[in-house]
């Protein structure tokens, strides 16, 4: 994935489009609570997002960088089409009092950005993710694991703002 991003971003030939970068705040799986930022070339998008979610002895933490793919559809308010492909990897860390878990996922989802004007909409997504790294680590003597699966549902929804 970030190979296949600072290849499209080191060709000398590349046209950005006139739509800006977007700020977004989201919620999601496996994001989490997220703030993040998609830089826009033409109908694709790189995107970035930082995740938390926080519980009472508990909490979560999440990096994902995802490769957007405009397809379908127009749109009154972009040039770029609404519908994409959403793909990426996401790194998800848990810690409580008793364990430290850290995971990688490959995502894909399908979704809609739905632009309210120039500058303000939403994006809604949905696909599966695939589990390609996984770590318990215990703090304490206790030996139980509960068996993790590896494709899990994947979903998010953001509200973003154009620069």
């Amino acid at each position: 994935m970030l190979f296949v991003a600072f290849f499209m971003l080191s060709t000398g030939n590349l046209v950005f489009a006139q739509e800006k970068i977007k700020l977004s705040v989201g919620m999601g799986v496996p994001e989490l609570l997220n703030i993040g930022v998609r830089i826009p070339i033409k109908q694709t998008q790189i995107g970035f997002d930082f995740g938390s979610w926080l519980q009472k002895n508990e909490y979560f933490l999440s990096f994902s960088s995802d490769f957007y793919m405009h397809f379908g559809g127009v749109s009154k308010f972009s040039d770029r089409r609404p519908w994409y492909s959403r793909s990426g990897l996401t790194y998800l860390r848990s810690e409580t009092s008793t364990y430290i878990e850290k995971s990688v996922y490959f995502n894909f989802r399908i979704g809609r950005e739905i632009n309210f004007s120039k500058k303000i909409g939403i994006e809604l997504n949905a696909g599966a993710m695939f589990m390609l790294f996984f770590d318990h680590i215990g703090k304490t003597d206790s030996v139980f694991i509960y068996e993790r699966s590896w494709i899990l549902p994947s979903f998010g929804l953001a509200v973003f703002y154009r620069l």
